[in-house]
């Protein structure tokens, strides 16, 4: 594949990107939504990433520091305390980045 078929191929790809995160803003003032479908949607982020995040959680075994407990287990419990009492999603992912970080280093 040449060079310049790469670039058109990532800057379509670049378009069409911010063209479907752009798009809600543009169609919502004019489709409103009923609620069951804002809350459904709203659970939507915390989903994914739980969907994401557990299967690691618990199928790692390369870092085991005792017993059954390992490095992202360990980083996972003040991430949950934080996720359970703030209820933000920013907030929690940026404890478990840093507790995971923490524990890579010190272990």
């Amino acid at each position: 594949m040449q060079t310049s078929s790469i670039v058109l191929t990532a800057a379509g790809m670049g378009l069409v990107t911010a063209a479907l995160r752009f798009l809600p803003f543009v169609i919502k003032p004019k489709v409103s939504t009923r609620p069951l479908w804002t809350i459904w949607v709203r659970y939507l982020p915390v989903a994914v990433l739980s969907a994401v995040v557990v299967p690691a959680v618990l199928a790692a075994q390369e870092e085991i520091i005792w017993g059954p407990i390992s490095l992202p287990f360990l980083a996972s419990l003040p991430t949950l305390l934080i996720g359970l009492l703030t209820r933000s999603l920013i907030a929690s992912v940026t404890i478990g980045v840093t507790t995971i970080a923490l524990l890579r280093n010190l272990f």
